[in-house]
């Protein structure tokens, strides 16, 4: 079917106005292929003949950072997309209506001290110049997610506060001592991945690991991979697809390939903290320590003696990760090779024991024969 035999399918008859088209994510149709300008070339051409006559209009919400791609594309869409909307952060003064205006259309009072007191906790960006320290750093913006999350916890926080949830305003106090970014963006986390590994039939423990090891560098930023978490049962393209719907991750496409990374800087420390007490939950003393390992680059102490000998009976009741696993087996290995030192040590220390006691028996002779040469000189 071309545009026109969908606009006439769908379009009621006899309706008045305008039907317009609404493409969201848009720059899927450079970035899913980019190899295929064939059929771009088709869809492009279809979609400005729809529109040439001025009866249908069209939308179109995609990455800006994609646009680059549609130039080979504007020749056949009347006015060559000229009309364009950025769609950016919020203004401090949009924030605070963002804040209050929802409040109040539920019955709330939300304080004008306390939205600005919100809006100025949400305005922190860390910023990584080149060749100086990360610094946080006052914006003159505020990131949409983040203010939702962090009011969306604000919310519920004062939900329970208040017998049957019921509350009319929110103060100065509410947001000092409820509004707490990194908890709210924790919370978000630790909720988005759950439900995604259960969705998904994924592993949590694995998701968790490949977010704090493989989308967050040692110095604390955010770095890109190409492959999602490997979870056993679940195909890492499924997770993927389902932390993007989350806003967890995003794709950027290059080329013919597809980087990943975190959503937003803000979450580093959301991964880190609750990923922390996660496993602090949930794992035994010997995982952790397996889990420091493979985070400092299998450098870390290794287990030796009876906290190896425990942790491979341990071993046996769970299901072992690939960090684990090869834990497990470095320090085995380390315990036979220091084995196999301390008994050639045992060996070398009573091999030396006998050469000491020929020595004496040497001495001992060699004295008893200069005795009987004496004697025999004296007679």
């Amino acid at each position: 079917m071309t545009f026109a035999d969908i606009i006439a399918e769908l379009a009621p008859p006899g309706g008045a106005g305008y039907p317009v088209l609404i493409l969201d994510q848009f720059e899927e149709i450079v970035s899913i292929d980019p190899t295929d300008w064939k059929n771009q070339k088709i869809f492009f051409h279809e979609l400005g003949a729809v529109l040439q006559d001025g009866h249908v209009w069209t939308l179109l919400s995609m990455r800006e950072d994609y646009m680059g791609g549609l130039d080979r594309f504007l020749r056949y869409i009347p006015g060559q997309l000229r009309a364009t909307f950025r769609l950016d952060y919020l203004s401090r003064n949009a924030a605070k209506v963002a804040i209050q205006r929802p409040a109040r259309e539920r019955g709330v009072a939300f304080a004008d001290d306390a939205a600005e007191a919100l809006v100025e906790k949400l305005a922190k960006v860390v910023v990584a110049r080149p060749y100086g320290p990360v610094k946080m750093v006052d914006a003159p913006y505020v990131q949409p997610f983040q203010l939702q999350v962090v009011c969306r916890r604000l919310w519920d926080e004062m939900a329970k506060q208040e017998p049957g949830g019921d509350f009319q305003a929110i103060d100065l106090r509410h947001v000092d001592d409820l509004a707490r970014i990194p908890e709210a963006l924790a919370d978000y986390y630790a909720n988005a991945v759950a439900d995604v590994a259960s969705q998904t039939n994924g592993d949590e423990a694995a998701i968790r690991t490949w977010f704090e090891h493989d989308l967050i560098t040692k110095d604390r930023l955010r770095t890109q991979v190409l492959a999602g978490p490997k979870t056993g049962q679940a195909a890492p393209e499924t997770i993927l697809q389902a932390l993007e719907e989350v806003r967890l991750v995003r794709g950027d496409t290059r080329g013919d390939s597809t980087w990943w990374e975190l959503s937003h800087d803000t979450l580093i420390r959301a991964v880190i903290d609750d990923n922390r007490k996660w496993f602090m939950r949930r794992l035994q003393p010997w995982q952790l320590e397996a889990r420091r390992w493979a985070s400092d680059g299998r450098r870390a102490p290794l287990l030796t003696g009876p906290r190896l000998r425990e942790a491979r009976l341990s071993a046996d009741t769970v299901a072992l990760n690939e960090d684990e696993r090869a834990f497990l087996e470095a320090s085995q290995r380390v315990e036979e090779e220091s084995q196999r030192v301390e008994k050639e040590r045992g060996t070398l220390h009573r091999m030396r024991g006998v050469v000491t006691n020929l020595r004496v028996l040497v001495v001992v002779e060699s004295a008893t024969i200069v005795v009987l040469l004496v004697a025999l000189f004296v007679r």
